[in-house]
């Protein structure tokens, strides 16, 4: 008992791993993405303000 009991927590765990580290891939993604759009967003904005 105490060993299948063990084994269901190390898989928990190495599943709450894995989510955490999905977590934070998809943040960091979303960070990049979020950083594009403003750059590009920014661009066209200076782009504007100088040739006008």
């Amino acid at each position: 008992m105490d060993e299948k009991r063990e084994e269901k927590t190390i898989g928990a765990s190495f599943f709450a791993s894995v989510m955490m580290a999905m977590h934070l891939v998809a943040g960091l993604m979303f960070d990049l993405m979020a950083g594009l759009m403003i750059g590009m967003a920014g661009m066209r904005i200076i782009r504007r303000v100088f040739s006008g």
